[in-house]
């Protein structure tokens, strides 16, 4: 594996490839030519924020500012009211515009001492920092390649329907990739109608709950195209999405773990109902005496250990399961309300499929649920109307959750939105701006 800390033209042929995408094929020695020149340009900037919305774009402005000195700074998404309000605490802004493209060039930086700012939305949609040191992430791809000796090889593209935004898809897709003499594609692919064309022979799809769980009505792969890793992560990933995945790409899904925070700590392959998981190699992870989740990495977290907001359950050969989000518990009127238990209580009810339920509201906590009913249920809703049949759900519900515990908010859906890496509960909380109660 090439050495992150000291990367530079050396590290690879010259005319290796490193992307493919929008018609073209982009070699090693045009990455390095541009780095060096879009270096030049960043000149003496302090921090640079990265506004590319193009994968080989992105990349090229992440080591060009790195090269130049400057702090990277990443947005979750690239709206221009994110944007915006980064940008004012930045001196520089990149976009695709900005970059300089050359044919050839050098460079060399010590990475060992660089850092990068992520932003993550969380579970209330206001954004949160989190830095990263390029030596960390350094790590995680080397743990990641020691996964699967000789499974990927160096002809293995990557192909991603991830935003490069997110530490996962900076990792899995281009780092991971750029790290062992292989290629990625630069495009994302939303949709599969638009990715299985391209796709070629033991390639790598790096992809999320959000898009494996969309994959109804395709036809499976031929043998001669099935990919020699499917990679998910960022959200989990249902049992139902996973067997339907493995159907249609012609292997089971291999579902990582982690946080913006750490980074991928541990992984699962989705060949039976519900798996447990399995920690990174060297991974020191334990229960904490509130039942969280503990993890000391001295080559990924510096300091002390670092905890996760999720209940886990530990078996004795080292493996865990996952019992849920401990930042899950609200108050509401004065009483912690579990929404994890709210919403088992809602699936235990016949007519329900999926639900999800959210709280809204600061001072006051609101209980609003999102739910997707099967046939019966959908038969019911007709027949009882909106109101009548909301009524009805909380009767049942209220045979297993306390009365201040049920929804006052609800929806009925076909299916429960997702963001781009499957998790939920920022695009759900969108629905409800100007509901009322029931």
């Amino acid at each position: 594996m090439i050495d992150l800390s000291s990367l530079g033209f050396s590290s690879r042929s010259e005319n290796s490839v490193l992307s493919y995408g929008h018609g073209k094929t982009y070699l090693w020695r045009e990455f390095c030519g541009s780095v060096e020149a879009t270096s030049r340009k960043i000149g003496h900037a302090r921090s640079v924020l990265i506004a590319t919305s193009h994968a080989w774009n992105f990349l090229i402005a992440i080591f060009a500012s790195m090269n130049a000195g400057a702090r990277v700074v990443i947005p979750h998404n690239l709206q221009s009211g994110t944007l915006a309000s980064l940008e004012q605490d930045c001196s520089l802004k990149i976009d695709d515009d900005f970059l300089v493209c050359e044919q050839t060039g050098d460079f060399s930086f010590n990475g060992k001492e660089l850092k990068l700012d992520f932003f993550t939305s969380g579970s209330t949609g206001s954004a949160k920092k989190v830095v990263r040191d390029l030596w960390q992430m350094e790590a995680e791809v080397k743990t990641i390649q020691s996964l699967w000796p000789g499974r990927v090889g160096v002809d293995a593209v990557s192909f991603s329907t991830v935003p490069h935004q997110h530490v996962y898809g900076l990792v899995f897709h281009m780092l991971w990739p750029l790290l062992t003499h292989r290629a990625f594609f630069a495009e994302q692919f939303n949709f599969w109608e638009e990715l299985f064309p391209v796709l070629r022979c033991g390639a790598v799809i790096v992809s999320s709950p959000s898009h494996l769980s969309r994959m109804g009505g395709l036809k499976p792969l031929n043998k001669d195209m099935v990919p020699s890793a499917v990679l998910t992560g960022g959200a989990p990933l249902s049992d139902s999405s996973a067997k339907e995945a493995a159907d249609i790409l012609g292997l089971p899904v291999n579902e990582f773990y982690g946080s913006t925070e750490t980074g991928a700590i541990a992984t699962r392959q989705r060949s039976a109902k519900d798996p447990l998981w399995l920690p990174f190699p060297g991974y020191r992870l334990s229960r904490t005496d509130s039942g969280l989740l503990r993890i000391d990495a001295p080559l990924i977290i510096a300091g002390s250990g670092f905890e996760i907001q999720d209940r886990v359950q530990f078996e004795s050969d080292g493996c865990f399961r996952l019992l849920g989000r401990a930042d899950r518990t609200v108050k509401v009127e004065g009483k912690r309300i579990d929404l994890g238990d709210v919403e088992a209580g809602l699936r235990s009810i016949e007519d329900v499929a999926e639900c999800a339920v959210i709280s809204l509201g600061q001072e006051k906590a609101v209980l609003a649920v999102a739910v997707v009913l099967n046939l019966g249920g959908r038969s019911r809703l007709l027949q009882f109307g909106h109101y009548n049949y909301c009524q009805a759900l909380k009767k049942k519900l209220s045979l297993r959750i306390d009365s201040v515990g049920l929804p006052k908010k609800w929806i009925f859906l076909d299916e429960l939105p997702m963001n781009a890496l499957g998790k939920r509960a920022v695009a759900i909380r969108k629905l409800f701006v100007g509901s009322h109660d029931e």
